[in-house]
């Protein structure tokens, strides 16, 4: 039932432009002239079914306006033929239908059924059949080979009654009948004034309350899933329309998705090629004598519209050259900030978007920035701020697969594109055209949806009209995904870390600049902070001492070694205090992944050997180095044999079993790097100081190999993973991959789920790229940042997050 919706929705604002062959069948005379909606079938059963498996619809509101249940009972006492059912208003919320149907004989299907009966009555305006069921009243009638059916007897009166008449078809029902397809279920749509003024207020303009065009006819496609259509909308000559502001105004390429964050309610686009054209037509709609000049901002422009931003709005405009449109900007505007590299500034005078009204509506905005070649102005700096991150983020419409989805049912230039959510319907403090077109259909719809679209396309005396409705799904694919940007609550030292706790729900752990530890919720809210004595060595890490699935903290400062829970609170026996300086990061062991931990700390040259309960852990025997060791020790397993590297200054290499004791003699000293040591194909591998890749075997023997690159040579590995990064150029297991110039950080890798994944950032373009594996660029990336500092999944594991570092004390929960 939901389905008859479709002609609900479609009613307001949707036409389309597939031209098939003339139809006009001699139905079309029995329709009134006071019709709003027309569904033309050749099954209509088939059709009422359709919109009985749609999930798209609201049945209590399709119930309440179109009285689907009466029109389905009668529906299933005719065959299948040429059909028109014909909707007129009842009252300012309802219609009676009318059923048009062709026929040979007088004869409805037999219908079994307790609540059914057929009345024959005879008057003297009328001989007429009463059938009822379940209380549903339908009077019917047979005319020259045709079958007339309503729920009201004065709508059936009325169609014989024009049938007789012989008026004459306005030019556009004609053009409207003619662009039907024979084969598919079609929807007529006469638009009017009263329309649209009764969506909206007193305050209402009178563009708003313009129709869109005296009639549109749009071709559906329905399924379970999604709602398909096309067609074309059609005015006579003397009329007034909205559609007329675009009647020879090329349209372009609609590209106001690129900007719009993915949590936007909705956008409005439309286009030009040039805006003289479109604004000659404004002045003539508007009755308006001011005149462009050449220097006008938005003669450098090609595509202009909303973004729908909760409470908040702001104006976007395409620019065809960014740099003319800077130079034709009023010189007084001042900067007031600079965010993420992008400049904001508020706004001196905004006469010239002026010309832009009523189809935008320019008071009350202040600011602006430049995005690359958009144009994007607001009442407020922080909405500029969340369309610039997303942006940079590629947490934006065009970036997300389910509006990826719906776009590829729509044509890719257009004079018109609405693109709306569920949410954009709901909130009535809007009050442009976009909002009152795609409202006046909203309320048919469930909110088990995506996207919509409508698109409307002039040219030719005529516009094409594209559409299409996604449910939405729990599927991957289609998940909208949205990104968080958090500023911290002090300017952050060192890198900060996102900590899963064991309830799925992730925190943001941050050492500041004066030694505050701090623990920050996904939604920037402050959980604890705790005050430490001095700079935290190398990176936090995460493990699960007590064996209960719950998560703590364990890191080193330069006389402390703390291991902390989800609430900051200390896990008993911790911290361990120490007199002498920890030289390296905390190093953390599970030689057999069962949380058996082993937790070392490095003092010059000696490494204490610490277990779950902070005690010392008897039987580790290692001697101490003749020099100071440089890296925190690392194990590895191989083969199912347990090895510990530990490099030192004077060029040893120790490579240790459990025990401390040697299990591998390194034949040879070693020009280190700073670059750590791997395991990779069961060798232990780094580079050496003149940028030679080194290989260590089981044997102790050292080999040299040139590595690909050579200057500024960074290696990470993992096993059968070996990455290597020289300048703009990053090698994965011997794919080499060519990155922009730029500043780049040392390669990581991350490992989730069973997978790996590699993660870079060019600091200097402030861009953080993701790779998997083999090589192949995650999408989405590069996104803004200025490094990648960890990644986490939830749901498991479909839902990944990645821990950006942005500027500052700016950081970003990103999801991929």
């Amino acid at each position: 039932m939901n389905k008859l919706l479709t002609a609900l929705w479609v009613v307001f604002t949707l036409i389309s432009c597939e031209q098939a062959q003339n139809n006009t069948s001699d139905l079309f005379d029995f329709v009134p002239e006071n019709s709003s909606y027309i569904i033309s079938s050749n099954d209509i059963p088939f059709f009422i079914s359709q919109l009985d498996s749609s999930d798209l619809f609201n049945k209590n509101t399709l119930e309440s306006k179109f009285n689907v249940s009466g029109l389905t009972g009668y529906a299933k006492l005719i065959e299948p033929t040429k059909s028109l059912i014909v909707y007129s208003r009842k009252d300012s919320s309802s219609y009676n239908y009318l059923v048009i149907a062709e026929a040979k004989k007088d004869t409805l299907l037999l219908h079994k059924h307790p609540n059914f009966s057929i009345e024959s009555i005879s008057t003297k305006d009328l001989d007429y059949k009463k059938i009822t069921i379940d209380n549903n009243i339908t009077y019917s009638v047979f005319i020259n080979n045709t079958l007339l059916a309503s729920s009201s007897k004065s709508l059936l009166i009325e169609a014989i009654n024009h049938s007789q008449s012989n008026d004459a078809r306005t030019e556009s029902f004609k053009k409207a009948i003619a662009s039907t397809s024979l084969d598919k279920t079609s929807i007529f749509i006469k638009h009017s004034k009263n329309k649209f003024e009764s969506q909206l207020n007193s305050t209402a303009n009178t563009f708003i309350t313009t129709p869109i065009s005296e009639w549109s006819v749009v071709d559906l496609d329905l399924s379970s899933e999604k709602m398909r259509f096309n067609g074309i909308a059609v005015s006579s000559t003397d009329s007034i329309n909205l559609l007329d502001i675009f009647k020879n105004v090329q349209h372009q390429k609609n590209e106001l998705q690129n900007i719009v964050p993915i949590s936007a309610e909705g956008f409005y686009s439309f286009t030009y090629k040039d805006f003289k054209n479109l604004e000659f037509n404004l002045k003539k709609f508007k009755k308006d004598s001011l005149v462009i000049n050449d220097n006008n901002l938005l003669n450098f422009t090609k595509e202009a519209g909303e973004i729908y931003l909760g409470k908040n709005i702001a104006i976007a405009l395409n620019t065809t050259d960014a740099q003319l449109a800077k130079e034709a900007l009023p010189a007084s505007d001042a900067l007031i900030t600079d965010y993420r590299g992008v400049s904001i500034y508020s706004i001196s005078e905004n006469n010239y978007l002026k010309f832009l009204e009523p189809i935008i509506h320019v008071e009350g905005f202040s600011k602006y920035a430049f995005i690359e070649n958009f144009l994007v102005y607001s009442k407020d700096q922080k909405t500029l701020e969340l369309i610039i991150s997303n942006f940079q983020n590629n947490s934006t419409y065009s970036k997300n697969e389910a509006f990826l989805a719906l776009q590829g049912d729509l044509a890719e230039s257009s004079s018109l594109l609405i693109v709306s959510t569920p949410n954009f319907n709901k909130d009535k403090t809007y009050t442009s055209i976009a909002f009152q077109i795609s409202n006046s259909f909203s309320e048919n719809f469930t909110d088990d949806f995506s996207y919509s679209a409508l698109q409307f396309v002039t040219s030719d005396g005529f516009s094409h009209i594209h559409g299409s409705i996604g449910k939405a799904s729990s599927g991957k694919n289609s998940e909208i995904k949205k990104t968080v940007t958090i500023s911290l609550p002090e300017i952050i030292s060192g890198n900060p870390f996102l900590y899963t706790t064991s309830n799925n729900k992730s925190a943001i752990v941050f050492q500041d600049i004066n030694n505050v530890l701090h623990a920050v919720s996904n939604q920037g809210k402050t959980l604890w902070k705790i005050q430490l004595e001095s700079k935290i060595l190398g990176e936090f890490q995460q493990i699960d001492i007590n064996k209960n699935g719950v998560q703590e903290l364990a890191f080193a400062t330069l006389n402390k070694f703390y291991v902390l829970d989800a609430k900051g609170k200390e896990s008993r026996g911790f911290p361990l205090k120490f007199n002498d300086l920890i030289t390296q990061p905390l190093a953390i062991f599970d030689y057999d992944n069962n949380r058996n931990y082993r937790f070392v700390i490095t003092q010059k040259n000696k490494l204490l050997m610490y277990d779950s309960r902070g005690e010392t852990v008897n039987g580790f025997d290692f001697k101490g180095a003749t020099s100071d060791i440089i890296q925190p020790p690392k194990h590895f397993r191989i083969k199912n044999k347990d090895y510990i590297v530990v490099p030192e200054k004077n060029g040893k290499l120790h490579i240790l079993s459990r025990q401390g004791k040697e299990r591998i003699a390194v034949k040879g000293d070693i020009d280190f790097s700073e670059n750590a040591w791997f395991e990779n194909k069961n060798n232990f591998v780094s580079l050496a100081e003149d940028g030679k890749l080194l290989k260590i075997d089981s044997k102790g023997k050292i080999s040299k190999e040139q590595a690909k690159g050579s200057n500024d040579l960074k290696i990470i590995a993992y096993e059968n993973l070996l990455v290597l990064l020289s300048d703009n150029k990053l090698n994965i297991n011997n794919k080499e991959i060519e990155l922009d110039y730029g500043l780049y950080s040392a390669p990581s890798i991350y490992r989730l789920n069973g997978k790996s994944y590699i993660s870079i950032a060019d600091t200097q373009a402030k861009k953080v790229y993701l790779f998997n594996d083999k090589g192949e660029l995650l999408p989405n990336f590069p996104t803004y940042g200025i490094g990648l500092s960890g990644i986490t999944s939830t749901n498991k594991g479909v839902s990944k997050t990645a821990l950006i570092v942005g500027e500052g004390n700016e950081v970003i929960l990103y999801n991929f």
